[in-house]
């Protein structure tokens, strides 16, 4: 079974699939099956006596079912979302609750037989509870998969007309389509700009897009005014942005819903400050040995570390240590930044202004974004 779709959505839209063509067989085979499946004698005679009535009540019932069938799939996510999907499923529940808890007492002394009664309000009792249990865990899975997209919701609320679970599905195929073109090899100096102005954002140092001027050799990888940027990432452990990307990517073209896009993922753990800083070391330790060996002067660089973590995510409140053995290494600064925080480790007298004047400050942003 495709990832995302909910079982006991599917039994629902079974269970009503089922009962519509059985309707429907009804009335092609004729009074026989009007009887066996407990109509009642009355619709049965008038079967017999060629009225059109019974099939058309018949048929009638058959469409209601079939399409209920259709929304209990769409809700399962094995069809683009139908109009008015949370109303209707909603009625839909109502419906076969109320039948099956009421259907004993309402049907009695109507001509219809106790099984047809007892079976009829068996199968809709459970029709209901299986739709009903299906959208519940569907709907908290739903918020889940919004919260992750706040920002597309902000577009949302700019535009006039109201989007639906497909508009969301072409935002976000968009959006990993950007990332994988971002990610791109082509694309390397404008990632590292990037990481730079998250930085500066979190400073509050405001810039043009003409202050940014790539080296004509690396390093550094990003000028800016009199900072040298030298830019790396830290990622999981195994991690690999562009394989991830890859995947999402094919993932989200293939959903026909939102729910098939989510993923129960662990609660990312908290790490100390210290052990954030010691992801740094083995970068940092090869990028100094091998610019010394190349007679680069680190003296002249500025570090920027950006932290890409998802099963790991920094406790704030936790201490920064001194980086004594970054600061041995002879960086001119290094500074760290996070999808939701920037931080100035240390500047030498050196070191631009703006850098030095934000040495040891933590700043949160408001919005955390991070690949």
């Amino acid at each position: 079974m495709p990832e995302g779709l909910n079982l006991p959505l599917l039994l629902g839209a079974a269970f009503s699939a089922i009962a519509g063509v059985l309707h429907l067989a009804v009335i092609a085979i004729g009074p026989r099956w009007y009887r066996l499946f407990g109509a009642g004698e009355r619709m049965a005679r008038a079967a017999e006596r060629g009225r059109a009535y019974p099939a058309l009540v018949t048929a009638a019932i058959a469409a209601v079912l079939l399409v209920w069938s259709a929304y209990a799939l769409s809700a399962a996510g094995l069809m683009r979302p139908l109009p008015l999907l949370l109303p209707v499923i909603c009625l839909i529940t109502l419906v076969y609750l109320a039948r099956g808890l009421l259907g004993p007492l309402v049907l009695a002394g109507t001509g219809r037989s106790r099984r047809f009664i007892a079976v009829s309000s068996a199968i809709c009792l459970a029709a209901g509870c299986c739709i009903c249990w299906g959208w519940c865990s569907n709907g908290w899975c739903w918020a889940d998969s919004y919260a992750q997209t706040a920002s597309y919701r902000h577009q949302l609320a700019t535009k006039l007309v109201p989007m639906d679970d497909s508009d969301y599905l072409r935002l976000l195929t968009i959006q990993a389509e950007q990332a994988n073109a971002f990610l791109s090899n082509a694309r390397k100096w404008e990632r590292e700009r990037w990481v730079c102005q998250r930085l500066l954002q979190g400073l509050n140092i405001p810039y043009r897009s003409e202050d940014f001027t790539p080296a004509g050799q690396e390093p550094p990888d990003v000028l800016f005014r009199d900072a040298a940027f030298e830019v790396f990432f830290v990622l999981d452990e195994g991690r690999r942005l562009n394989d991830e990307w890859r995947e999402e990517l094919q993932r989200r073209r293939s959903a026909f819903s939102l729910a098939q896009l989510v993923r129960r993922e662990q609660r990312p753990r908290r790490i100390s400050a210290q052990e954030l800083l010691a992801r740094l070391a083995p970068t940092l330790r090869k990028k100094s040995h091998n610019y010394r060996e190349r007679g680069l002067d680190l003296s002249e660089l500025d570090i920027i570390a950006f932290a890409s973590l998802k099963r790991e995510v920094l406790d704030l409140n936790s201490h920064f240590p001194p980086p004594t053995e970054y600061l041995r290494q002879g960086w001119r600064s290094l500074s760290l930044v996070g999808p939701t925080f920037a931080r100035v480790l240390f500047a030498h007298p050196d070191a631009p202004d703006f850098l030095r004047g934000n040495l040891g400050r933590s700043i949160v942003f408001d919005v955390g974004i991070s690949l």
